[in-house]
């Protein structure tokens, strides 16, 4: 008998030494084809940046530097702009693109994300017009910077960003050429591409659009399915783009067509290779593409990026990026499987290394077998309650999700109201975007505690059901230890995921999930936010191990019902927004329920949870299965979750 239980720890043993080893292999050999795609398999020099701008402020990002590119061989430089919830990785797809094909990019995090910081000295007065000087979010100081490098030709400049970078854009091109008139030594650009933005009307004529009197290249790239449409364009669907004012004042001419290049002023489309290049030196080449994508996709698309490189091609190449490289050949996907891999790598490292540390003479004493569940199916009556509470607890986060994300912040900056929580900001509680998943785990999390008293104190106690089912009551040590085991796990993930980006200086994301470095002030950051997702992430294992899971079950099958009950509503939503949105052109809940604020930051922050919330479980659960208590899981989970929260997103300052 000792014999058999020695060999059975010991396969135990070997099967986790066995999956941390391959964690770090995930993470290595992710880490190795990320730097070979971004790098260009070494051709693409990488550079941290970092620089005062005009306002003040400290802009941080990365520059791509082509071999053969020098002082005595300058070439063409591009701005790639992020969007409003991301940071300067968002748009990497263009910046690997060009550089690969021999253009300078230049990718930075704007005020107040990322590493980057905000104009303190300038303060505009609220709710009156944006100020030109900080409307653009630092993109015009780093226009100014990127014209001034000694390797970039300053004359052959382009400006393109997703989304809000879209608006930057525009509106430094706006600026630049402003001072341009009374100071010939501004750096102005050569040609702009908005990406999921729209150009705008002059503010005194409304009929005009100011960018396009400028003597550049102009041009837009359109989600058929954006969910911003009535933000960006002020009309219900993005598809009819090219009906409104503003993309006809862009073109110059009263019916202006999608995906057909144009002279600006002149009806007649370019329809030859020459046509196209010469209006690309005149800086008079106008197009709008549309595609079938949404908001977020379209900076996740091939053929947006082909577009990229094309426009820029035309406009500021001579078409020479063409012969260099075929638009259509494109490295940048092959990022997407190794930073899945990364992902992967992440959860398995934690999880591993979590066990093997359990092994530890030190952490050993907190192992205990899981209690059993307060769940068991004795009568037709407790499968009814268990319905009824799954079907609940399922649904929940359908309803509550958006309600939390929803607020208005009105920028000074750009003149711009946006729906992002319910919970207001402040310059104490500054993060808006984190601000709604902080209401969302505080409503679903007392949503929570009331069913789980229901089906206790209905279901369970009766039964037999005892509260230290919960995992909750542990003696004071391993209520220590289990806070001290779930630091260390999470804190070793943070360190080795900064030696992989210090060797590499790559970050790891897909799609909308970024794992990158933090700055200092982020961690005060951190500390605020994290009680939060602390108490959240209690609740949640309380609720997942002992009121969902049911004796009686295999484990795969106890698993998919968490899965299910905390992330199913989530994955509905999604799934049914998603099929409404690409039938009709509309999401299903195109306001906010209860108010007239179009959703669509919303549907974004959705996305960000199709990493983390599986994730959660997949902590909770091995955790509260091997030592009993919930609390090494929810440390884990709680510190893990506010760091994929607060990483990157916004920093909002009442002015």
């Amino acid at each position: 008998m000792s014999n058999n239980t020695t060999t059975g720890a010991a396969k135990k043993y070997d099967l986790t030494v066995i999956l941390f080893c391959i964690s770090i292999v995930l993470l290595v050999v992710g880490a190795l084809i990320s730097y070979n795609v971004v790098t260009s398999g070494g051709r693409v020099k990488i550079e941290e940046v970092a620089f005062i701008d005009d306002n003040g402020a400290l802009l941080k990002g990365a520059i791509y530097i082509p071999k053969g590119v020098d002082a005595e061989h300058p070439a063409p430089a591009v701005i790639v702009g992020h969007g409003y919830s991301s940071n300067y990785h968002a748009l990497e797809i263009d910046a690997v693109e060009l550089a690969r094909r021999g253009v300078v990019a230049l990718a930075v995090d704007s005020y107040d994300h990322g590493k980057s910081g905000h104009p303190e000295p300038l303060k505009p007065e609220p709710f009156t017009k944006p100020d030109p000087r900080l409307s653009h979010f630092g993109m015009f100081g780093q226009l100014q910077f990127l014209g001034r490098l000694p390797y970039v030709d300053k004359n052959r400049i382009g400006l393109t960003g997703h989304s809000m970078g879209a608006e930057n854009s525009r509106l430094t091109a706006k600026r630049a050429f402003a001072l341009r008139q009374t100071d010939p030594s501004v750096i102005v650009p050569r040609a702009v591409l908005l990406q999921a933005n729209s150009p705008k009307l002059d503010n005194e004529t409304k009929d005009d659009e100011p960018v396009a009197h400028f003597g550049i290249s102009y041009g837009v790239n359109v989600g058929r399915y954006d969910e911003f449409a009535i933000l960006l364009w002020g009309i219900p669907k993005a598809a009819d783009y090219k009906t409104t004012k503003n993309f006809k004042a862009m073109v110059g001419i009263p019916e202006p067509d999608n995906n057909v290049f144009y002279r600006y002023g002149n009806p007649a489309p370019l329809t030859t290779r020459e046509e196209q290049l010469r209006a690309g030196r005149e800086g008079s080449l106008r197009i709008g593409w549309i595609q079938d994508n949404s908001h977020s996709t379209l900076c996740f698309s091939r053929l947006a990026s082909r577009r990229a490189v094309e426009f820029f091609d035309l406009t500021l190449c001579d078409g020479k990026l063409a012969e260099r490289i075929p638009y259509d050949n494109q490295i940048w996907p092959l990022k997407t499987p190794a930073s899945a891999a990364v992902l992967i790598g992440v959860v398995m490292f934690m999880v591993t290394l979590g066990l093997l540390l359990l092994r530890a003479p030190f952490f050993k004493s907190i192992i205990k077998p899981e209690p059993v569940s307060l769940i068991s199916m004795h009568a037709p009556i407790h499968k009814l309650y268990y319905t009824v509470f799954y079907a609940i607890s399922f649904l929940v986060p359908f309803f509550t999700f958006f309600w939390a994300n929803e607020d208005r912040i009105f920028s000074t900056w750009q003149n711009v109201i946006a729906p992002v929580s319910k919970w207001p900001y402040s310059n104490f509680w500054n993060l808006p975007l984190v601000n709604g998943s902080a209401l969302y785990s505080l409503v679903h999390g007392a949503i929570m505690v009331v069913l789980f008293a229901i089906i206790y104190f209905a279901l369970a106690k009766p039964n037999g059901g005892k509260f230290e089912s919960t995992g909750l009551i542990v003696p004071a040590k391993t209520f220590g230890k289990s806070i001290l085991l779930g630091a260390i796990v999470f804190f070793s993930f943070f360190i080795v995921l900064n030696i992989l980006i210090y060797f590499t200086g790559i970050e790891f994301g897909f799609y909308k999930f970024w794992l990158d470095t933090m700055s200092i002030d982020r961690w005060g950051r951190f500390v605020k936010y994290f009680l939060f997702f602390f108490v959240y992430a209690v609740i949640s294992g309380v609720c997942l191990n002992s009121i969902t899971r049911i004796n009686g079950l295999k484990e795969w099958q106890n698993f998919l019902l968490m899965l299910g009950v905390s992330f199913g509503g989530l994955l509905l939503l999604q799934i049914i927004n998603t099929q409404v949105l690409y039938r009709t052109g509309q999401m299903l809940y195109f306001f906010v329920p209860g108010s007239k604020i179009p959703n669509s930051f919303a549907i974004l922050l959705l996305f960000g949870t199709f990493f983390s919330v599986p994730s959660s479980v997949v902590f909770s659960r091995v955790f509260y299965k091997k030592t009993g208590n919930v609390w090494v899981g929810a440390v884990i989970v709680s510190m893990f979750s506010t760091f994929l929260a607060v990483g990157s997103t916004l920093v909002s300052h009442i002015l």
